[in-house]
C-alpha cells in the first residue's frame, strides 16, 4: 500500500501524519441551529494535545478504561484521540442505552472515569454506576451546583490548562478502545481493538477507495460515533484532512443540500426511505409529466450500463432531467454513498446508480470493522463487494464467512470462552452465512443464528424471504418464523403511516390504521405480497400463514439495537402468545 506511510503504526503517528500533510481550515463543524461552528486542523491538533495532557494528570493508572457518553460532534473526536494519547482506553456507550446496559458495561469494563457532553448525561451515568470522576465538555456553575458533591467533575477548559508533560509512549499492540456489541441476544461482549487494528484498517480503506475518496473533501456524519462504523471513520478523516459536518438523522438531507458533500456513510434504512420518496416525489413537482416520471423511476430500477443497448442508453438520456432532480437531493457533488450494517435491496443501488448516485455496499462488524467493499469503478448491487487489500475471506464448510487480517480484533474483553469460540486458528468466525458470486464478490445470505430447523428436518434461511417482503413499501419489517414447526409463518409489521393511503387505493373509507390493517382487502393485499415472495423459494420454506401486528419495531421499545438491528429473540418472546395461537388455530382448522 505504498512505502510513504509504512512508518505510521500508532494513532498518534496517524494524527501527526494527517496534520503535516493536510491544511484543512474546516476540519470539524457542528451545527449550532443557524450556522456551523468550525474547528480547523490546527485548532484540533492543538486542543487534542492540551486535553490529553489534562487527562494524563487526573490520577488514572495507565490503561484505565474511560466510558464515553457523548453527543455526535467534534468534541467526541477531541476526547477520543486525547484519551488514546494519554494512554487510556475508550469505552463508548450508545446514548440510547438504558440504565441496565450502562451499568453492565461500566461494571464489566471497570471504567474509572466517564466523558460526557452535558450535565443531563452526567446525571444519567452517575445514577447508573459508581463512577466518581467525570470529564464534561462544558458545564455552567448553576448546573455544577446541582450535582452530587462527592463527584469529581472536570470541564474540557479546566483540563486544557494542564502543564505540558511527556505523554505515555503507546505501541501498536496496545488496546485503544473496547466497543460492546449491541447484543441481539444475551449480554453484550466487549470487542477489544488495538491501535494496529484501527491504523491498518484505515490504510486499507484509503488504499482501496483511493479513486473515490480524496484529501480535503467534504463529508456529513450522522451515524453514532459510539458504533465502530462511524468511529472508525475518525481516523480516515484525520488521515485525509476531511471537512466533516456533524448532523443528525432529522436534519441530514437539509445539511446534505447545504454542504454538498463528496461522500457520506449511512445504513440501508435511510436509503430505503429516499428510494420510497423518489418513487412519489414526481406527484408534487409542478409541471411534471407524472407518467414520464413514473417511467423514469421504473427504468432506473433495472438499467445496467454493462448490458444496455443503444435504445436503453437513449431512454436514460431522455430521463436525465428527472435524474438530475434526484442528484440535487444529495447535494449535486456526491462521489458515492457508503452503506453498511445490513443488506440493501439491489434495486435501490441500481436506481440511484442509474441517476449517477453511486452506492457502495460494504461489510464489516465490530470484531473486524472492515472486511469487504464494492469497487468504486464498478459496484455490484446485491453484494458487499471484494475483500479489502490484506484481508482473507473464506466460506467455511457450514457456509459461515470467516475472516483473517490485521483489522481483526485481539479478543473479547475478559471473555476467553467467547474469544476461543469466535477466533479459531487465527480465523474470525463472523456468524454470517454467505457466498462468493461468479465474479468473486461476497454476498451475505443470512445470520447463522437466524437459520432455523423445522420439524420436518429442513433448514430455513429467513433473510431472502424477509428482504423480498420488505421491498414492499407498506411493510416496515417482516420476521419469518417456524423453528420446530411443520411450516413457515411471518410476522408483518406494517408501515403504519402508509396504511391510510393503501386504504384509499382500495376504496376503504377509513383512516384508522388499526382497522385498516385487519380489513379483508388489506389482508388480501398482504397475502398477495407473500405469494409473490414465495414464488422462487424452496417448497419447505414457503410462508403458509401470516400475522399482522399493530406495532412498530423501534429503539424506544427495545426491539431494535442501537445499531438498528432487529432483536428477533425479543420479538418472538413479546409476541409468543399470538404466535402460539396462530399455529394452534391452524391445527384446529385442520
Amino acid at each position: 500500500m505504498g512505502t510513504q506511510t509504512d512508518t505510521v503504526k500508532t494513532v498518534e503517528q496517524l494524527l501527526d501524519h494527517g496534520y503535516k500533510t493536510s491544511n484543512t481550515e474546516k476540519l470539524f463543524s457542528d451545527w449550532n441551529g443557524s450556522d456551523w461552528t468550525t474547528m480547523s486542523f490546527n485548532q484540533y491538533h492543538e486542543q487534542v494535545y492540551q486535553l490529553a495532557w489534562g487527562i494524563d494528570q487526573i490520577g488514572l493508572e495507565r490503561g484505565s478504561r474511560i466510558a464515553f457518553f457523548m453527543d455526535n460532534n467534534s468534541s467526541f473526536c477531541l476526547a477520543d484521540l486525547a484519551t488514546t494519547l494519554a494512554g487510556h482506553i475508550s469505552v463508548p456507550l450508545h446514548l440510547t442505552f438504558g440504565h441496565s446496559a450502562i451499568e453492565f458495561i461500566v461494571d464489566h469494563s471497570e471504567a474509572k472515569a466517564c466523558i460526557v457532553s452535558n450535565a443531563s448525561q452526567l446525571v444519567k451515568i452517575s445514577s447508573s454506576t459508581d463512577i466518581q470522576t467525570f470529564i464534561i465538555q462544558q458545564i455552567s456553575e448553576h448546573d455544577r451546583k446541582k450535582l452530587p458533591q462527592q463527584l469529581k467533575v472536570l470541564s474540557f477548559d479546566q483540563l486544557k490548562t494542564a502543564e505540558p508533560k511527556p505523554l505515555p509512549i503507546t505501541k501498536p499492540e496496545d488496546t485503544v478502545t473496547i466497543i460492546y456489541t449491541s447484543g441481539t441476544t444475551g449480554q453484550p461482549k466487549g470487542v477489544a481493538l488495538s491501535q494496529s487494528n484501527l491504523v491498518e484498517m484505515n490504510k486499507m480503506v484509503c488504499h482501496d477507495l483511493r479513486n473515490g475518496i480524496h484529501k480535503n473533501e467534504r463529508e456529513v456524519s450522522f451515524l453514532p460515533l459510539s458504533h465502530i462504523f462511524a468511529k472508525a471513520a475518525i481516523y480516515r478523516w484525520l488521515w485525509h484532512g476531511t471537512s466533516v459536518y456533524f448532523t443528525n438523522h432529522d436534519q441530514l438531507m437539509m445539511h446534505v443540500a447545504m454542504v454538498r458533500p463528496q461522500m457520506f456513510s449511512t445504513v440501508p434504512h435511510l436509503l430505503e426511505k429516499l428510494f420510497d420518496y423518489c418513487s412519489i416525489m414526481g406527484e408534487s413537482i409542478e409541471g411534471m409529466d407524472k407518467e414520464l416520471y413514473k417511467a423514469a423511476f421504473e427504468f432506473a430500477k433495472s438499467f445496467d450500463i454493462n448490458t444496455a443497448s443503444e435504445a436503453d442508453q437513449q431512454r436514460k438520456n431522455a430521463y436525465e432531467p428527472i435524474y438530475q432532480i434526484w442528484r440535487k437531493l444529495f447535494g449535486g457533488e456526491l462521489n458515492f454513498v457508503c452503506s453498511g450494517g445490513a443488506a440493501l435491496r439491489p434495486e435501490i443501488c441500481t436506481l440511484f446508480k442509474t441517476a449517477g448516485i453511486i452506492i457502495l455496499e460494504g461489510y464489516g462488524m465490530t470484531e473486524a470493522p472492515v472486511v469487504s467493499i464494492n469497487p468504486y469503478s464498478n459496484p455490484r448491487p446485491g453484494t458487499t463487494g471484494l475483500p479489502f487489500t490484506g484481508t482473507e475471506v473464506k466460506i467455511d464448510d457450514d457456509g459461515e464467512i470467516i475472516v483473517r487480517g490485521p483489522q481483526v480484533m485481539n479478543a473479547y474483553y475478559k471473555n476467553e470462552e467467547a474469544t476461543a469460540r469466535t477466533i479459531i486458528d487465527g480465523w474470525l468466525h463472523t456468524g454470517d452465512i454467505g457466498i462468493f458470486d461468479e465474479s468473486g464478490h461476497l454476498k451475505i445470505t443470512d445470520r447463522k443464528k437466524n437459520v432455523f430447523k423445522m420439524s420436518t428436518g429442513e433448514f430455513v434461511m429467513p433473510q431472502p424471504l424477509e428482504t423480498a417482503l420488505q421491498s414492499n413499501p407498506i411493510i416496515a419489517n417482516a420476521i419469518v418464523i417456524g423453528e420446530g414447526q411443520a411450516y413457515c409463518s411471518v410476522l408483518i409489521f406494517p408501515e403504519i403511516d402508509r396504511l391510510p393511503k393503501l386504504a384509499a387505493r382500495m376504496g376503504i373509507e377509513c383512516d384508522d390504521p388499526a382497522l385498516i390493517m385487519f380489513s379483508p382487502p388489506a389482508q388480501a393485499f398482504f397475502q398477495n405480497t407473500i405469494d409473490q415472495a414465495n414464488a422462487n423459494m424452496p417448497r419447505w420454506s414457503k410462508i403458509k400463514r401470516f400475522l399482522v401486528l399493530n406495532e412498530r419495531i423501534t429503539l424506544e421499545n427495545g426491539l431494535l439495537t442501537p445499531t438498528l438491528k432487529v432483536r428477533r429473540k425479543l420479538i418472538l418472546e413479546k409476541f409468543a402468545t399470538q404466535i402460539k395461537d396462530m399455529y394452534h388455530k391452524n391445527r384446529d382448522e385442520k
